[in-house]
């Protein structure tokens, strides 16, 4: 986008990684992600939900877990269904450890108020 003169902001980046999450392209939800955050905007609660639903979609729990860092860093609260999904992601995933942090990030940043949990075959 620079590179034609363009002076992407935050709507740009966002009306674009919103396309990619639409087609399914996870790829390129990254890659244009990758370059709203090195370019200094900061993603909105809804940006951070489009953008992990379609990571959670794809299964790249990775990615997803990552994020969920990242929306806890910058104190960013997102709808607990989401949260409690990738909790159930990484646990059929077998990464228990993971899913416990997860929680105890979610219960430390303003969503002990829902029943955030780690499924009833781990505990």
């Amino acid at each position: 986008m620079g590179k034609s003169g363009i002076q992407p902001d935050f709507f740009s980046y966002a009306i674009l990684i919103r396309g990619y999450c639409e087609e399914g392209d996870l790829e390129g939800v990254k890659k244009w992600y990758g370059e709203l955050v090195r370019s200094k905007c900061v993603p909105d609660r809804a940006l951070f939900r489009v953008v992990l639903s379609s990571a959670l979609d794809k299964g790249d729990y990775d990615w997803d877990f990552e994020l969920y860092k990242e929306v806890f860093e910058r104190k960013r609260l997102i709808d607990a269904r989401l949260l409690q999904n990738v909790v159930d992601g990484l646990t059929k995933d077998s990464r228990i450890e993971e899913a416990k942090m997860v929680v105890k990030m979610g219960w430390s940043n303003d969503y002990c108020h829902c029943k955030l949990e780690l499924p009833s075959q781990v505990v």
